[in-house]
């Protein structure tokens, strides 16, 4: 759970995570954020505790998140973001 890992920096996810793109989606306040759920599996969950998050690299539109190494079938970890600034988007 992301709870038990809130003051992690770099999180290295198992073989078999990727994004839910179906779930995707953006939200603009100046610039374009986008996020994406990483989960493990086809599982439907509750609630979803690790996000991609990019910044201009979505339509908004749609379930498009274009991020990143998002299509990299090999990446596996993520950096916990860190700039206070952007934390309330």
């Amino acid at each position: 759970k992301g709870q038990q890992l809130m003051d992690a920096g770099r999180v290295y996810f198992a073989d078999g995570s990727g994004l839910d793109m179906r779930k995707a989606m953006g939200f603009k306040n100046l610039d374009l954020y986008c996020v994406a759920p990483i989960v493990h599996g086809e599982e439907q969950l509750a609630s979803y505790d690790f996000w991609a998050v990019g910044v201009n690299c979505c339509s908004g539109v749609s379930s498009d998140f274009r991020c990143g190494e998002f299509n990299n079938p090999h990446a596996r970890s993520g950096l916990r973001l860190m700039r206070d600034d952007q934390r309330p988007f």
